[in-house]
Parts: C-alpha cells; sequence; structure tokens
C-alpha cells in the first residue's frame, strides 16, 4: 500500500497533537491501521500458504508424471514385442508426444536448420528461401519461407485451374 507512510505519520503526529483533529477521531484512525495490519499479515499467510499448496502440487504431478512415463514404458515395450492390445494403447498414448505444427505457423530456426541439413544431404527435396534485412534503427529481421516435399501428398489451395473437362482446385 503506498500511502500507509503517510497514514502511519498522520496517526503518530494527531496522536502528538490532538487538537488539531477537528472531528476525526484518532482511536478509530489507529483502529484502521492496526486492520490494515491484521490485513497485511493474513496476505502474507495466505501467501505463503499458496506457495506450500504450489509446491505440494508440483511434487505430486512430478511423481504422477513419472508413473504414468513408466506405464507407457511398459505399453511401449510389449507393443515392440508384438501384443496386440498393447499396440493400439501404444498408438493411443504416443500422439501425447508428438508436437503438431499448425501449417500456417512459421517454422522455428531448429527446424530450418534440420530441413536445410536434409536438403544439403538430399534427403529431402525442397527449396528454402531466407530473405534477411540489414539493420536500421533497430535489430534486423530475418524471413525463412520453407518447402519441403517428403514423399507424402500435400496440397495447398490457391487457384482454380481448369484440367481438361473437370476443375480442380
Amino acid at each position: 500500500m503506498s500511502n500507509y507512510g503517510f497514514i502511519d505519520k498522520v496517526s503518530d503526529i494527531a496522536t502528538a497533537y490532538p487538537e488539531y483533529a477537528g472531528f476525526i477521531n484518532v482511536t478509530d484512525l489507529k483502529n484502521a491501521i492496526r486492520n490494515i495490519e491484521a490485513c497485511r499479515d493474513l496476505f502474507a499467510l495466505m501467501q505463503s500458504f499458496a506457495r506450500a499448496i504450489s509446491n505440494t502440487m508440483l511434487i505430486y504431478s512430478t511423481e504422477a508424471f513419472r508413473l504414468a512415463l513408466d506405464y507407457y514404458d511398459q505399453v511401449k515395450l510389449r507393443a515392440n514385442r508384438g501384443d496386440p492390445t498393447a499396440i493400439e494403447l501404444y498408438r493411443i498414448l504416443r500422439t501425447c508426444f508428438r508436437r503438431s505444427r499448425h501449417p500456417s505457423a512459421e517454422p522455428t530456426a531448429k527446424e530450418i536448420e534440420r530441413d536445410v541439413h536434409a536438403i544439403l544431404t538430399h534427403k529431402k527435396d525442397g527449396e528454402i528461401l531466407v530473405k534477411g534485412t540489414a539493420p536500421k534503427l533497430t535489430a534486423g529481421k530475418t524471413e525463412a519461407v520453407e518447402d519441403i516435399r517428403t514423399g507424402r501428398i500435400a496440397a495447398k489451395v490457391t487457384e482454380e485451374v481448369e484440367v481438361g473437362d473437370s476443375k480442380r482446385k
């Protein structure tokens, strides 16, 4: 509270010089200050309590995640051995570890480096165009546009093209 110092100072001066208090009851001011201090102490106690709960929740969630990973490892092990139920369970659970990137999202620097390496070593077909601008008053900007062909069919609708008797998008 930014005005607490002023309030406390007025309380001290009003106690020393009650003739300037006028219609203000100095005892009411002292009680209000005590209430502020009680609320502040209660707030600090609640913050420490919330911190303790948060730390406990972190411990429990870490333990739960470790146990879940142990279960996942067992399912994966049995799936690799050919257990049909474990194979289905593994297919369901492994989707939690895939990072799907939104198609319109820009690639990260790590993804660009990986793709550049794959193109340079002829493991993937594609092209990467990198444009950079020199810094002026602020930092420069680098854009990377990538078009990687991995053998999977991916279509991007750009315009209507007439092919023979039918139209394709």
